[in-house]
C-alpha cells in the first residue's frame, strides 16, 4: 500500500490521474475538515456544508485526469467550494422566493392554502416539469438558472444566437406555466405565479 501522506498536491494529482484511489483519499483526508469550517461559513449548516463537500469531492474525482495542470490546488479547490456553495445559495434563494411568494399571494386565511402549496409539493412539481422540457430548453433553463449566464453567455456555450436563446427560454416558460395550472386547476391566483416563474430565468 502506498503511503501519499507526504507526498505533494502535484504527485497526488498525478497519481489520482491514473485512477489511484488511495491519492484521493489522501487528499480528501488533507483538505477535508479545513474546507468543511471554511464551507460552514456560508451554509451555517454542517449537514448543508457536507453535502456541499461532497459534492466538490465527486466533482474532483470526476475530473480526475484534467487536474494535473493546477499549479496551485489548495486555492484551486477553495475557489472550487466557494463557487459551489455560492450558487448554491443563489440557486437557493431563488428557489425559496418563488415558493413564499406563491403561498403569500394564495393565502386565504386557512391552513389548506399552505398545506396545498407546501415547499415540497411546489418544487416537486416545478422540478418534474423541468425534466419534462425538451433537451434545448431544459440546457437553457439549466444554463440561466443554475450558473447564472446571460443569454448572450449561454448562446455562446450552445453556440447559437441570444435570440435563440431567449426563445426556448419563452418556450420553457410557458410550459411550466400551464404545468402549475394544470396540477392546481385554478385560475386568479395563479397569474401571479407566472409573473414568479420569471425568477427561474
Amino acid at each position: 500500500m502506498t503511503d501519499f501522506s507526504a507526498n505533494t498536491d502535484s504527485a497526488l494529482l498525478s497519481a489520482l490521474a491514473n485512477d489511484d484511489e488511495q491519492a484521493f483519499a489522501a487528499l480528501y483526508h488533507k483538505y477535508h475538515q479545513k474546507l468543511f469550517y471554511f464551507v460552514l461559513n456560508f451554509t451555517q449548516s454542517q449537514q448543508a456544508a457536507e453535502d456541499a463537500l461532497q459534492e466538490v469531492f465527486v466533482k474532483i474525482w470526476a475530473d480526475r485526469n484534467q487536474l494535473t495542470g493546477i499549479s496551485n490546488f489548495n486555492a484551486w479547490i477553495f475557489r472550487v467550494a466557494k463557487n459551489h456553495v455560492l450558487n448554491g445559495l443563489k440557486k437557493m434563494a431563488r428557489e425559496t422566493l418563488i415558493l413564499t411568494e406563491i403561498a403569500r399571494d394564495m393565502n386565504t386565511g386557512t391552513e389548506d392554502t399552505y398545506n396545498l402549496l407546501s415547499y415540497k409539493v411546489v418544487y416537486a412539481v416545478l422540478k418534474t416539469a423541468v425534466e419534462e422540457l425538451p433537451p434545448q430548453q431544459k440546457l437553457v433553463m439549466e444554463l440561466s438558472r443554475d450558473e447564472g449566464l446571460k443569454y448572450e453567455e449561454i448562446g455562446a456555450r450552445l453556440n447559437i444566437s441570444p435570440l435563440t436563446v431567449k426563445k426556448h427560454a419563452a418556450q420553457a416558460l410557458q410550459y411550466l406555466r400551464e404545468k402549475i395550472k394544470r396540477h392546481y386547476a385554478l385560475s386568479t391566483p395563479l397569474l401571479y405565479v407566472f409573473v414568479l416563474l420569471q425568477n427561474f430565468f
